[in-house]
């Protein structure tokens, strides 16, 4: 028989393979019908084990961001509860802390309206605060509208650069620009036998004025009467760090007395600062200072 006419069986694990007849310019061609079927069965089964391992994955990684969901909105909750209750222990300790200020123009100018004082002209690029610091009065000034407002002086966080040169006395409000080291706000003190602010000495003023032990070489610059019970400060001052860094600053107040007790719209930035721009937004804010004591309507 010619080679081009034989064939002949293989024996292989599978199915048996026909060997084609192997004839000139024939191609040889294996049948293999049973491991074709066992390969497409595995790789069936492949494509399930990853659909299920898809899955599994999926499953896992939504557990873990609802955990974290749950655990996040916890810690949330318990973080505003603590803040709540801190702010409520703060409230009752503080003697001159009634409610949260008032930054709504419109609604701060309805408030100081009702305790008699008049509107403020809030000048472009300035925010209003009015707070009741009692049940019969209240105050207010205009600041830099960039600055952060900080209430009640809770100083927890350490800001050295400012701290050095902080106005003493109790604080009920300020904004500052924490990095220049640069706040205008308002502080209380015991003006003790005094009556008006004319009567306070130069002494206690510029203890306020310039922070009182971080302050070396104070002088008070000017003290002049806009109106009975009522002056403009001016100051100057240097405070030194804890790295023996010495700067040289300016300080401008609006003072007055009322109950006994010493106000003043106290603002501060360095020297520098003080001459090239921030002096005239301090000046403005301190001279918006406003202090009223009971309410009308």
């Amino acid at each position: 028989m010619a080679r081009e006419a034989q064939s002949c069986f293989v024996a292989t694990s599978g199915a048996p393979r026909l060997r084609a007849p192997l004839g000139a310019g024939c191609e040889r061609r294996v049948v293999t019908r049973g491991a074709a079927v066992v390969r497409m069965m595995e790789l069936e089964s492949q494509q399930e084990q990853k659909q299920q391992q898809q899955q599994q994955r999926a499953a896992a990684q939504y557990a873990v961001s609802r955990r974290a969901v749950v655990a996040r909105g916890a810690a949330c909750a318990a973080v505003a509860a603590l803040a709540a209750l801190r702010g409520d222990l703060l409230r009752s300790s503080a003697p001159h802390a009634l409610a949260a200020s008032v930054t709504d123009k419109t609604k701060g100018n309805q408030l100081l309206k009702s305790y008699g004082l008049p509107e403020q002209n809030v000048p472009s690029g300035f925010g209003l605060i009015v707070t009741r610091i009692k049940p019969d009065v209240v105050v207010s000034f205009v600041h830099p509208g960039s600055w952060l407002l900080n209430e009640e002086m809770d100083l927890t966080v350490d800001r050295p650069r400012l701290d050095k040169s902080r106005p003493k006395g109790k604080a009920i409000v300020r904004a500052a620009e924490f990095r220049k080291a640069e706040e205008v706000g308002i502080f209380l003190d015991s003006a003790g036998s005094a009556s008006s602010i004319e009567q306070v000495p130069n002494a206690a003023l510029l203890e306020i004025l310039t922070g009182g032990e971080g302050a070396t070489d104070a002088k008070l610059l000017t003290r002049v009467s806009l109106e009975p019970n009522r002056q403009l400060l001016t100051a100057k001052f240097v405070t030194v760090t804890d790295a023996a860094y010495a700067f040289d600053r300016r300080a401008i107040a609006v003072g007055t007395v009322v109950d006994g007790r010493l106000f003043l719209c106290v603002g501060q930035a360095t020297d520098k600062r003080y001459k090239k721009s921030v002096g005239e937004l301090l000046e403005t804010s301190v001279k918006s200072f406003q202090i009223a004591k009971g309410a009308v309507n």
